[in-house]
This record gives C-alpha cells, structure tokens and sequence, in this order.
C-alpha cells in the first residue's frame, strides 16, 4: 500500500526528479570546469603561444578579424 501511495504523489516525484537534475547538472558544470582548467593557459607567455599557435592553424578568420578591427579603428578616426 505504501508502494502504491509514493507512485501516486505527484509533488514527491516531481521533487525527486528535480533533485536528480539538479545533480546532474551540477555534474556537468564541475565536468565543463575541470575541462577549461585543463584547457586554460597557465602563463601568458603560454596564452600568447597558444593564440599565436591558432593563428598560424587559421589564418583566414584571423585576416578577417584583423581586416574588421582595421576597418572600425579607420572608421572611428575619420568620424572625428
């Protein structure tokens, strides 16, 4: 009879599941954290070898980036 009476609460399973994701996600949030420590540059000089390294590897977005930034710096000065 107990059984059937914690089958039937709604509000308890709604709480149980919601306890459930909430672990779950906190889970995720810990794994996501621990991937971008790993990830994260220890040093700037490390930083400044890894956004160099990523440059060489895609040199089209950065000539865009580059190209755009240009672009709004000139835009900017003879706005004045």
């Amino acid at each position: 009879m107990a059984t059937l009476a914690e089958k039937t609460d709604v509000k308890q399973q709604a709480q149980a599941k919601a306890e459930e994701l909430k672990g779950q996600a906190s889970a995720k949030a810990r794994e996501l954290g621990d991937k971008a420590r790993e990830m994260a540059p220890d040093s700037a000089g490390e930083g400044m070898q890894q956004a160099q390294r990523i440059a060489q590897e895609n040199p089209m977005p950065m000539a865009l980036a580059g190209t755009f930034l240009a672009g709004f710096v000139l835009g900017r000065l003879f706005s004045r």
